[in-house]
């Protein structure tokens, strides 16, 4: 049985609400806009990398839920201390891409990974431990040993354990303010982009 089933209440659609006080759901702006099979250049979302990077800092000036760091900050920090860790291009590029269903106020990320627009800039190479975050992290809470390494035999699910860090590690005000620049991180981005 997955951890999902066993424990709801770390992977069910929280109730986010917006800023007006309406429930999101799995009715928020990422999940209609799920919904459209057009190609990302005509329906409003980035359709490069440097346009990705554009629109996170357009958009995620608002802060980490609970933390005093901003959403685009943080996406720079967790794609620094990736780095400084040794990853691999593609996990540096998942640590940039993790939160972003926060800046849209979606609830979940797996409500955003199958989006025609986002497949489209990037692999399961990077999507992959993105996907396996929330699982990834009940592990380190509450798998046991068997569990864990059952989940750890799937593809991607070790580099979730480690983004599960960075995205630990970003959250302090430190961390944001030593994460690199953009221009620091954009060939990393294209070099595991499609575009």
């Amino acid at each position: 049985m997955s951890l999902t089933r066993l424990h709801p209440m770390l992977f069910g659609p929280s109730p986010f609400v917006t800023s007006s006080g309406d429930s999101l759901g799995y009715q928020g702006t990422w999940a209609r806009r799920a919904r459209s099979d057009g190609p990302a250049a005509s329906s409003g979302w980035p359709s490069t990398v440097d346009a990705l990077v554009e629109w996170i800092e357009a958009h995620g000036n608002t802060e980490l839920p609970g933390h005093d760091v901003t959403l685009a900050r943080h996406a720079r920090a967790a794609a620094t201390l990736a780095r400084r860790d040794g990853a691999c291009d593609a996990l540096i590029a998942a640590a940039v891409v993790h939160d972003l269903p926060f800046i849209e106020e979606q609830p979940t990320r797996e409500a955003w990974l199958p989006m025609p627009w986002l497949r489209t800039l990037f692999d399961d190479n990077v999507l992959g431990p993105v996907r396996l975050m929330g699982e990834a992290r009940a592990h380190r809470a509450l798998g046991d040993a068997a569990s864990r390494s059952d989940f750890l035999a799937q593809p991607h699910a070790a580099r979730a354990m480690r983004l599960i860090g960075f995205d630990t590690a970003a959250r302090s005000r430190e961390a944001a303010q030593s994460a690199l620049s953009w221009s620091s991180l954009l060939p990393i981005l294209h070099r595991v982009a499609r575009d």
